[in-house]
């Protein structure tokens, strides 16, 4: 019996007009739901990235402190910057991170790359690493999580002090510092060129040419020294806020300063540095 039947099934089977229009109607269905998880987990893909990245950068700044026993930083700034009261783009707005020695003739940290150790020579501590700028991924983009921003005194994630276009650069521009001893630092050697405890970069136009500035495919600026320089130098920092670039701009845009204080407060990540790895985690 079971075998006259399959073959009747063979004979007649199909799907009519109707049947056909349920099951196209149901994959739609299901594709129209998964779009909005598989656009979660891409972006939830890049974000991992962009945080490992940059606690692998960390963990190789921290071992470069170790072994040439002196400041490494890790710096981070947008090649879309605010400078001066207006918004300056170099190139396609993307967040590149960079590793820099400190220069103890200079006072400043400079790109640890071979075209400063081949300028410098000897008497250049990072003796064969290079570290060249690095984009996030996914258009990603890391800001300071720090006092000037943060009301942390009444325990709130209110952000504050964004006021002006130069705080706004000033927030997307930032430094991780590690110390000789490989600890996470706030302040830099003080040198008569800076301001006491400041991180200071080279001018744009110092001798030898920087990577921190440079994009060495095309010899454009990759960021602007005054961004960076801002205040006399930046601080070292123990926490950043991880968001994606295109929104805050598309905030400020709408917004003002004002929208970029509620797109961070309602959408970053805030993440901290391990004082002793270098390594990054969750603050909430």
């Amino acid at each position: 019996m079971s075998t006259t039947h399959a073959t009747h099934w063979r004979r007649g089977g199909g799907f009519t007009l109707m049947e056909l229009l349920v099951v196209i109607g149901v994959i739609g269905l299901v594709a129209t739901l998964a779009v909005p998880s598989i656009a979660a987990f891409m972006s939830g893909g890049a974000e991992s990235q962009a945080v490992n990245y940059l606690s692998a950068i960390c963990t190789a700044a921290r071992t470069e402190a170790l072994r040439a026993h002196n400041h490494v930083a890790v710096h981070i700034q947008m090649e879309a910057s605010y400078i001066g009261g207006s918004w300056v783009t170099n190139l396609d707005g993307r967040c590149y991170v960079m590793v820099l020695g400190y220069d103890k003739t200079s006072g400043t940290f400079r790109g640890i790359t071979q075209a400063t150790e081949t300028a410098l020579g000897s008497s250049w501590p990072h003796r064969g690493a290079i570290f060249l700028p690095k984009p996030l991924p996914g258009g990603l983009a890391f800001g300071e999580y720090s006092t000037k921003y943060v009301d942390l005194a009444n325990n709130k994630q209110d952000i504050i002090n964004m006021t002006t276009s130069d705080n706004v650069g000033d927030f997307t521009s930032l430094t991780i510092l590690f110390t000789p001893s490989g600890a996470v630092g706030r302040n830099a050697p003080s040198t008569t060129g800076n301001v006491p405890g400041k991180i200071i970069f080279p001018a744009e136009t110092a001798s030898p040419p920087d990577y921190l500035f440079i994009d060495p495919s095309n010899s454009q600026r990759l960021w602007l020294a005054g961004t960076a320089n801002y205040n006399g130098g930046e601080p070292g920092v123990n926490a950043v806020f991880l968001f994606k670039a295109a929104e805050l701009e598309a905030a400020r845009r709408t917004g003002g300063n004002a929208g970029c204080n509620s797109y961070i407060q309602n959408n970053a990540q805030r993440l901290a540095i391990n004082n002793h790895t270098g390594q990054l985690f969750a603050l909430e």
